[in-house]
């Protein structure tokens, strides 16, 4: 049963499950790399780590000695929309990574010395990713996807905007961070919400009450880029964005997601891979914004047979816009995302970050439960109807990533 409450101009969202011998605790800020505007891109992503540098009170190494210690797991991630610091550890715990993850969230010292060197370790970071062409495709379709507004800067910035990137700025973002109005504790574990709040308000700051506002401008033009690299591959990507679906059509764009390129038996993995040859991986995946969602298709390949899998992906695209779906692979597709989705809410960590995305955007606001059974009642001839507005080829961009003449 999840539970929802304010404390403290705080969103509260607690879990209670049986019998688990462990917790997840996360805190969720509504701020991602789309809300840099007035900082040098990256400056999320590289807040995330800093946190880590030591709190007012205890330095980085200390802090992580006293989670370890005790077993504890503690990590972070950002995303476009959000930063999440979160703990997993075992029940008995749960009062002591409470107390250390809120001093290392909201008293972080971010020492100057200690700054620069995640300067240099973000750098090296962002060398490694460019490094991975599959990984950089992704950022070249958002560039394309959301040029109009600031969806379209990549998480880790620029190795020229994370230069940019010090003490003073950290600070303000920081601030800016740290003093939003909707701040999310998610926590899922064996405990009540009584419990949870009695532990949690004597840590809890006091906050200024800031409200994020997002450029929610959305134009999207079709549009075909090439880039030529050092690369013993060559990738292609095709992908397209909308306008945010509602709660219905979102779950039948996750169907015809898993029916297009998710598993073995999935359309483009059995023309590109099984019946041509062409492509070692091939894979379809979406990405769900608070306004907007951009839908992938990714193929890693040769150079010479590109234009082959553009054309395999054109008669998919064909088949699918003239209604062209078995029953059996429609069933499939939906058995296939039902079970996925149920394998990770087993996990605790999936769960509470779960509930602390979908209780912060109404229009989503459902259970594991209620998901699974949108998915269930979903008729073939509604995702047949969806397939013929989705799948005509000139209303999708193509990005190709194609090895250097040697």
């Amino acid at each position: 049963m999840i539970e929802i409450c304010n404390v403290k101009d705080f969103t509260l969202v607690t879990e209670k499950t049986e019998g688990s011998l462990s917790f997840a605790l996360g805190i969720f800020f509504n701020i991602g790399t789309r809300d840099e505007n007035n900082f040098p891109n990256g400056v999320a992503h590289y807040f995330e780590h800093c946190i880590f540098k030591g709190s007012k009170r205890k330095t980085a190494k200390e802090i992580v000695i006293e989670f370890e210690r005790i077993g504890a797991y503690i990590n972070a991630f950002t995303t476009k929309e959000g930063i999440c610091f979160y703990v997993r550890a075992l029940n008995k715990h749960f009062a002591k990574c409470s107390e250390l993850l809120f001093e290392l969230v909201f008293e972080p010292a971010f020492p100057e010395n200690e700054i620069k060197k995640e300067t240099n370790i973000i750098l090296d970071e962002i060398n490694i990713y460019e490094d991975d062409y599959e990984e950089m495709i992704f950022d070249y379709a958002d560039d394309i996807l959301f040029s109009s507004n600031s969806l379209a800067n990549p998480i880790l910035g620029t190795s020229k905007s994370v230069k940019k990137l010090n003490k003073d700025l950290l600070t303000d973002f920081s601030e800016f961070v740290l003093n939003q109005k909707d701040i999310i504790i998610s926590y899922v574990g064996i405990e009540s919400l009584p419990i949870i709040e009695k532990v949690l308000i004597p840590l809890l700051p006091n906050k200024l009450n800031l409200q994020n506002s997002r450029n929610n401008e959305f134009i999207y033009t079709p549009k075909i880029k090439s880039f030529k690299k050092d690369s013993h591959q060559s990738h292609l990507l095709i992908c397209r964005a909308f306008k945010k679906p509602n709660f219905e059509k979102r779950i039948k764009l996750s169907i015809i997601n898993s029916l297009l390129g998710e598993g073995m038996s999935s359309t483009l993995y059995q023309s590109l891979r099984e019946s041509s040859g062409i492509a070692y991986s091939v894979y379809s995946t979406q990405n769900f914004y608070s306004d907007v969602t951009g839908f992938y298709i990714y193929v890693g390949t040769d150079i010479k047979k590109i234009e082959k899998s553009i054309s395999l992906i054109k008669n998919n695209f064909k088949s699918l816009n003239e209604g062209k779906l078995s029953d059996l692979e429609f069933e499939i597709a939906k058995e296939q995302l039902s079970t996925s989705l149920i394998l990770e809410a087993e996990s605790l960590t999936f769960r509470m970050q779960f509930n602390a995305k979908f209780n912060n955007d109404s229009d989503y606001r459902k259970s594991i439960e209620e998901i699974i059974n949108g998915i269930n009642i979903v008729d073939i001839n509604e995702i047949i109807e969806i397939n013929k507005e989705i799948f005509n080829y000139d209303d999708w961009s193509v990005i190709k990533i194609e090895q250097k003449d040697k």
